[in-house]
């Protein structure tokens, strides 16, 4: 092995070896730590003390209150690679999650009048979320990538919707780390 590594890289091969595996290690690194991803990204915090919760947002991006219930949170630079959205939605009449589930998926994926929807994931979830749906879709011949988390409690369901209009990238994983800062205050 020591000779085939100095035949290839010559009498420094311990070097490339050392680079060849931080450059590996930093990879992995910001694959799996979400907050290493955005870190140089400036945040923003939204509060809602209507239904206790806060979740932060990249300040670059616009933060729409449409109504107490319903917050979009964009990126409104058209240079962007893609055009992506999130959706923080609070359903405060009582229905069982799974009607609420079910209810999403009529309402936002089926009836919305997306093209080939196909649903990836559609289960209960981890400890951090109740339930998690993937899907994906055509729009105007656009492939399209949804996520959705839904966190129920006794008085309500609230639900974080992630969606990327073109090709998933790392503005993607932004609306990931927003899902991720959701947090109940109350």
């Amino acid at each position: 092995m020591k000779r085939i590594m100095e035949k290839i890289f010559g009498t420094h091969w311990k070097a490339f070896l050392i680079v060849g595996v931080i450059v590996i290690a930093s990879i992995v690194l910001v694959n799996l730590c979400p907050w290493c991803r955005s870190a140089t990204v400036e945040w923003m915090t939204y509060d809602n003390p209507v239904y206790g919760y806060s979740v932060e947002y990249p300040a670059h991006w616009v933060l729409d209150k449409i109504r107490p219930t319903l917050v979009q949170i964009y990126n409104e630079d058209t240079s962007a690679e893609q055009p992506i959205l999130v959706n923080i939605v609070v359903n405060d009449w009582p229905l069982p999650l799974e009607a609420k589930v079910d209810e999403f998926i009529s309402a936002y994926i089926y009836d919305a009048g997306h093209d080939s929807v196909h649903i990836l994931t559609n289960s209960e979830s981890d400890d951090r979320w109740d339930w998690k749906i993937a899907y994906r879709f055509v729009e105007v011949s656009v492939p399209c990538y949804g996520e959705a988390y839904f966190l129920h409690t006794e008085n309500c369901t609230f639900t974080i919707h992630l969606q990327s209009f073109g090709s998933v990238g790392s503005s993607f994983d932004l609306c990931q780390d927003i899902a991720d800062s959701f947090q109940l205050t109350t």
